[in-house]
C-alpha cells in the first residue's frame, strides 16, 4: 500500500469508528447494528470499487445487509450525516407531502459518485429489507439491466432523462455487482444458493459478482458449530467454482491486495470471486443485546481488546505515516462534525426529507489537507430522476380501474402486421412440422382472417400476447420475459423463441422478423433455472432500471409464487411506499381449479388481494377519507413534534367514483394519492390481456402487476377475441357487463365472476335456458377494484333479487373476501331488491383444491347446483 492508501484506509476506519461511538454516546438505545470489529470492510469496499473504476468498470451496484450499514452510508457513500441523525430521531426519509410509510434507518439506500484519479463510477447501495441475502438477486438484475442498456430505446428515455444520464459513469463501458453478506446468512440462506447458481446462465450472468462476506465469526447467538456443516462459510461457493479469498481483517494489507485481486479475477474471467473477511463482533447482534449469556469466553477477550482503527493509527504512526497527533486530532475533529450535524438535524423540516443534495460528506471539510479527500459527489436522491424523469406518482383520479387515459389501441392495419411479426419464421430456421401447422400457419391464418372481418373472434390468447409484445417493441420499448420454460411456455402455447431443427439454434421470433430496425426495442425471452425467490427478485432488480421495459415474470404454476414470497412481501408489495421505487413487473401465476390437484390448481388470490391496501379492507366497502383531521390536537401536536408526516386525504371516496372522463394525467384534482399498492387482474379475453400488457408501460407510473392467467383459455374456440376488441379507442376493460338475451328488466339474476369462470356459467346458464333471466358480467381487474363500473352494471338491472360472486375456488380462498369489502354495501344501494351480494363457491376447504378426481368431478357438480338454484327459466 502507498502512503496515501493507508492515510485513505486510516480516515474511513477512523470515520466509521468515531461514527459508531458517537451513536453509542448520543442514540443509547437505538439497535445500529454496529460494524465495529469489521472496520476494514470500509476499506476494502473503497478498494473493489476503485480497482474496478480503474479497470472500466462505470457503475456498480451494491446489496447490503444491516451489518455496519450506516457507518458505509455516511463515510463511503456520502449520505449526509444531518439527514440521517434526523430520520434516527423519528423523523421521516421521504419529502413531505408525498404519501408513503417510510422504512427504517437500517434499510436506507444512497448513490454517489466516486472518483479515482482520472475515473469516475457511479455507485448504487439498493435499499433491503431485513430479510438476510434476499437483496443479492435484486441487485444481480439490476446489474444486468444496466449491461443490457435495458429500455435506451423507449419513449421514457426523454431528453431530461439523457441529460441526466450524461455525467460520470453514464453510458459505461461494464457494471459491477458488488454484494455484502453475513457468514451466518451466507451459508444459511437458500436465495444464496439461487443467486450462485445465475452466476454464468446466460439470461442472468452480470459478468461476474464480487463477494465480500464480513465474517464476524457468529450469527446472532449461533456459533460456527450450530450454523453450518462445512468448514469455511463461503463454502457454497464451491458449487461454482468460485476462488475464495481467506483474509484477516486486522491485515490491512492483505485485505487491500484481496479487494484488488478480487477485482482482477472478475474482469479477466468475467466469474463470481469471494473475500472471506475474518473479523469480529464488538457487541451483540444488536447494541442493547448482552452477547455474553451465549459467548462469555468470546466476548471476555473482545472487552479487553483495542479496535482495530487505533491499532493501525499505531501502528502508522511508527511507520512515520502520520504524525503523533494526526489520529487525535483527526477524531476531535470528526467528533466536532458529527455533533454539528445532529445540531443541524434538528433544523431539517418535514419539506427537506432526505431526497436532495446533503452538504459536504463524512468528513469533507475537516480532514487534514495531508489526508485524501474522499472524492465523493452527492447525486439528487430524488426516485423520478435520470431514465425515471419521465415518470411520477399517479394522480388521484388515475386509480380506479387504474385508468390513465393512455390509448392502448392500434390500427386494424398496426395489428396486423404486428400479429405477422409473431409468426413470421426466419430465413434458414426450420421449425418442426407439428409446430409449423399448429402455430405459424394456423395463427396467420386467424390473422388473415381477421384482417378482413375485425368483427370476427379468432385471436387466440398467444396470439394476443405475442401482439401486444411486438408492439412495444415497435414502440422502442424492451420486453423480458423469464420464468421456467417461459420460451416455449409450461403449456406449449407461445413459442415466443423456436429451435431450428437443423441446427439447434434458439431463434426469438419477434427480434429476427425485423432485424437492425432503427430505434427498436429488443425481446429477452429466457427460460430459467428451477428457481422462484432468485428469479422474481433477479427480475425485479431488472425493472428497477429503466421504465422503458416491460419485465414479466411467468410461474410455471400460479403457486409456484410461494417460493417467492419474500420477493413479493418484501419488496413488490411495499417497495413504492417504503422507499419511492416504482416498478412494472408483470407476473404470469396459471391458475383454474381443472383437476390438476392441491398443488396446480390455485395462485392462491386471496393472498395477493390481502396485500392490497385497499381503504375497503377497513370501511366494508364504505367510503371514507383517511387523514389526521379531528384527531385530538395534544397527539396531532406530538406526531408532528416527532418528526412525523401529516399525510394528506386518501381521496379513496373520490377515486372509486371518478369517471372514465376525469381520469386523466393532468386533471383538475391535482392532489397526490399513495393508491393501491399493485393490480390484481384475471382477464377473460385476449384482447383485455392485450391492453394489460399495454397499458403496464404506456401509462406515466408503474405498478406491479398479478395477472391470474389462465390454462384451459389458452385453448378454448370461445375465448377468442375480435381485432375490433384491440382497435383504435379501444381499451382494458376492469369490468365487462353482461349481454342477456332478454331485456334488462327481465333479469332477476345478477352474476358477477372472473377469468375462466365465466365461460363455466354460460354453459351452464345456456343449458339450463335462463340466460333471458341471468346476467352474467367479468370483473376483470379485482384490484383496484371497479366500484364505478360494478355499481352502475347493477343498475342496469332494477329487478334483480339475487346477485352473487361466482368463485371456482373455495370459501375460505380466492376473491371472495375482497370483494365482499368492496361490494357489498354497493349491491344495497344498486340492487334494492335483492338480498345483498351472496356467495357461491367450492365448500372451505385446508387445501387449495381436492386431489381425487372423482372428489373433483362431485364439487363441480355442486357448485353448478348452487348456480342454478332459484334460478328462473323463460
Amino acid at each position: 500500500m502507498t502512503t496515501a492508501q493507508k492515510r485513505n484506509a486510516h480516515l474511513l476506519m477512523t470515520q466509521a469508528e468515531v461514527w459508531e461511538h458517537f451513536l453509542g454516546k448520543k442514540f443509547v438505545t437505538l439497535k445500529r447494528y454496529s460494524g465495529e470489529g469489521a472496520e476494514a470492510m470500509l476499506p476494502l469496499l473503497d478498494e473493489i470499487i476503485g480497482a474496478a473504476s480503474k479497470g472500466g468498470v462505470g457503475e456498480v451496484v451494491i446489496g447490503m445487509p444491516h451489518r455496519g450499514r450506516l457507518a458505509t452510508l455516511v463515510s463511503l457513500l456520502g449520505y449526509p450525516a444531518r439527514q440521517l441523525f434526523r430520520k434516527l430521531r423519528g423523523g421521516a426519509d421521504i419529502a413531505a407531502g408525498i404519501p408513503g410509510m417510510d422504512d427504517v434507518s437500517s434499510h436506507v439506500a444512497a448513490s454517489c459518485v466516486r472518483t479515482y484519479g482520472s475515473t469516475t463510477a457511479r455507485v448504487s447501495m439498493l435499499h433491503n429489507p431485513s430479510h438476510l441475502e434476499a437483496v443479492n438477486p435484486v441487485a444481480m438484475g439490476k446489474t444486468r439491466a444496466k449491461r443490457d442498456g435495458a429500455g435506451s430505446a423507449s419513449k421514457w428515455a426523454t431528453p431530461a432523462a439523457a441529460t441526466a444520464q450524461s455525467g460520470p459513469g453514464a453510458g459505461s463501458a461494464d457494471a459491477m455487482c458488488l454484494l455484502v453478506h453475513g457468514d451466518g446468512a451466507f451459508s444459511g440462506q437458500g436465495v444464496v444458493w439461487e443467486s450462485l447458481a445465475m452466476a454464468t446462465l446466460p439470461g442472468f450472468n452480470v459478468g461476474g459478482t464480487v463477494h465480500v462476506v464480513v465474517n464476524n465469526q457468529v450469527a446472532f447467538t449461533a456459533t460456527r458449530r450450530e450454523g453450518r456443516s462445512s468448514s469455511y462459510c463461503t463454502d457454497v461457493a464451491k458449487g461454482i467454482g468460485a476462488p475464495v479469498l481467506h483474509v484477516n481483517g486486522e491485515d490491512l494489507d492483505a485485505v487491500v491486495w484481496a479487494g484488488r485481486t478480487a477485482v482482477a479475477y472478475r474482469k479477466k474471467f468475467n466469474r463470481d470471486v469471494l473475500i472471506d473477511l475474518v473479523t469480529y463482533r464488538r457487541h451483540g447482534h444488536n447494541e442493547v443485546d448482552q452477547p455474553r449469556f451465549t459467548q462469555p469466553h468470546m466476548y471476555s477477550g473482545i472487552t479487553e481488546k483495542q479496535g482495530f482503527p487505533s491499532t493501525y493509527a499505531a501502528a502508522l504512526r511508527t511507520e512515520g505515516v502520520l504524525s503523533d497527533s494526526r489520529d487525535a486530532t483527526l477524531r476531535g475533529q470528526l467528533d466536532k462534525f458529527l455533533q454539528a450535524e445532529l445540531d443541524a438535524s434538528a433544523d431539517l423540516t418535514d419539506e427537506s426529507g432526505s431526497w436532495g443534495v446533503g452538504p459536504a460528506p463524512f468528513g469533507g471539510d475537516s480532514t487534514p489537507d495531508d489526508i485524501p479527500a474522499s472524492g465523493l459527489v452527492t447525486k439528487d436522491g430524488s426516485a423520478f430522476g435520470g431514465k425515471w424523469a419521465g415518470i411520477r406518482l399517479p394522480n388521484a383520479l388515475e386509480i380506479p380501474g387504474s385508468r390513465s387515459g393512455v390509448a392502448t389501441g392500434m390500427s386494424f392495419d398496426d395489428l396486423v402486421r404486428v400479429g405477422k411479426h409473431t409468426v413470421t419464421v426466419p430465413e434458414g430456421v426450420t421449425v418442426h412440422d407439428h409446430l409449423m401447422r399448429g402455430h405459424f400457419i394456423a395463427r396467420t391464418e386467424a390473422l388473415d382472417q381477421a384482417a378482413s372481418d375485425p368483427s370476427e373472434p379468432v385471436i387466440n390468447w398467444a396470439t394476443a400476447e405475442g401482439m401486444a409484445f411486438a408492439s412495444l417493441l415497435d414502440q422502442g420499448f424492451d420486453v423480458r420475459m423469464s420464468g421456467q420454460d417461459v420460451e416455449r411456455g409450461t403449456f406449449s402455447h407461445r413459442h415466443g423463441v423456436v429451435v431450428c431443427q437443423e441446427s439447434g439454434r434458439k431463434v426469438p421470433i419477434l427480434n429476427e422478423c425485423v432485424p437492425g430496425a432503427a430505434g427498436r426495442g429488443k425481446l429477452h425471452s429466457v427460460s430459467s433455472h428451477l428457481s422462484e425467490f432468485g428469479v422474481l427478485g433477479f427480475e425485479y432488480g431488472y425493472s428497477l432500471e429503466s421504465p422503458g421495459v416491460l419485465p414479466v415474470w411467468e410461474a410455471q404454476f400460479g403457486d409456484f409464487a410461494n417460493c417467492a414470497q419474500v420477493i413479493i412481501d418484501q419488496f413488490l408489495s411495499g417497495s413504492e411506499t417504503k422507499w419511492m421505487r416504482q416498478s412494472g413487473l408483470v407476473m404470469l401465476l396459471p391458475h383454474g381449479f381443472d383437476g390438476a390437484g392441491p398443488e396446480h390448481s390455485s395462485a392462491r388470490i386471496e393472498r395477493f388481494l390481502q396485500l392490497v391496501n385497499s381503504p375497503a379492507w377497513a370501511t366494508g366497502g364504505v367510503d371514507v377519507d383517511v387523514s389526521l383531521e379531528g384527531m385530538d390536537d395534544a397527539v396531532s401536536a406530538a406526531l408532528r413534534a416527532a418528526g412525523v408526516r401529516t399525510l394528506p386525504p386518501s381521496h379513496a371516496a373520490a377515486a372509486s367514483r371518478a369517471s372514465p372522463s376525469a381520469a386523466v394525467a393532468g386533471a383538475e384534482d391535482k392532489s397526490w394519492f399513495e393508491g393501491i399498492n399493485f393490480s390484481v387482474c384475471q382477464p377473460s379475453t385476449p384482447a383485455n390481456y392485450f391492453h394489460l400488457l399495454r397499458r403496464q408501460v404506456l401509462r406515466p407510473f408503474r405498478k406491479p402487476l398479478v395477472v391470474v392467467a389462465p390454462k384451459t383459455l389458452l385453448r378454448l374456440r370461445g375465448a377468442r377475441s375480435a381485432l375490433a376488441e384491440m382497435g383504435p379507442e379501444s381499451e382494458f376493460r376492469p369490468l365487462i357487463g353482461a349481454s342477456p338475451t332478454g331485456s334488462a328488466e327481465e333479469v332477476k339474476t345478477v352474476l358477477f365472476c372472473s377469468g375462466r369462470q365465466y365461460y363455466e356459467l354460460e354453459a351452464a346458464i345456456n343449458e339450463a335456458g335462463a340466460s333471458a333471466t341471468t346476467a352474467i358480467a367479468r370483473v376483470e381487474e379485482i384490484a383496484p377494484f371497479p366500484t364505478d363500473d360494478l355499481e352502475a352494471e347493477l343498475k342496469r338491472f332494477p329487478n334483480a333479487e339475487r346477485v352473487a360472486w361466482v368463485q371456482e375456488e373455495p370459501a375460505n380462498a380466492g376473491a371472495w373476501s375482497f370483494v365482499r369489502a368492496h361490494a357489498a354495501a354497493v349491491t344495497k344501494t344498486a340492487a334494492p331488491k335483492s338480498t345483498g351480494l351472496e356467495l357461491v363457491s367450492r365448500p372451505v376447504c385446508p387445501t387449495p383444491a381436492v386431489g381425487v378426481g372423482s372428489m373433483h368431478k362431485v364439487q363441480e357438480a355442486l357448485l353448478k347446483k348452487d348456480i342454478l338454484a332459484t334460478l328462473p327459466t323463460e
